[in-house]
């Protein structure tokens, strides 16, 4: 093996990891992805580059082998320095006041009933249809804005692993 089809391996494995580590972070069930649970799935990613039956393994055992001054560079940048740096979320307040549309439409159905004095019925049905139609509604827009939001987080945090592959990749390299 010489350094440019190591530097190839590495390049191939990297995309592994970062695609073992992308989906692991996706499968978390957290309403929104936390720095704690982050971190929990960076390490036992992380420990699949001790397993000799893990490819990721196999290829820092083998470059060990193949050279190892270098090979314990790339250990200890692996296990020894990387790691995730917390990622500041900004609550949105559109998201908070998006729970109190359910309660607003409420409150003009029934202001609109009351004000065309509507009977106690169709003030009734005025007041509870737009809560019953807005609350999934609502639901569905969180959900989806929670997810957006994770997918963010989740590449950000991705991002952050690129300054560790270049520094195995110059380890590589020299």
């Amino acid at each position: 093996m010489d350094k440019n089809e190591a530097k190839e391996n590495f390049v191939r494995v990297w995309e592994e990891y970062m695609t073992k580590l992308k989906g692991q972070l996706l499968r978390q069930k957290d309403d929104s992805l936390s720095f704690d649970s982050a971190l929990s799935v960076l390490r036992e990613i992380n420990a699949s580059w001790r397993s000799e039956f893990d490819l990721l393994g196999r290829w820092l055992t083998d470059y060990s082998k193949f050279d190892e001054e270098k090979g314990k560079e790339v250990s200890s940048v692996i296990f020894d320095d990387m790691k995730f740096e917390e990622i500041k979320v900004m609550p949105d307040t559109k998201q908070k006041l998006l729970k109190y549309l359910p309660w607003a439409g409420a409150a003009l159905g029934f202001g609109g009933s009351f004000l065309l004095k509507a009977s106690q019925t169709i003030q009734a049905v005025s007041t509870i249809l737009p809560l019953a139609l807005l609350f999934p509604a609502t639901k569905k827009i969180k959900s989806d804005f929670d997810m957006q939001q994770n997918r963010n987080l989740i590449t950000e945090y991705l991002q952050q692993l690129d300054k560790y592959k270049n520094t195995i990749i110059s380890i590589i390299e020299r």
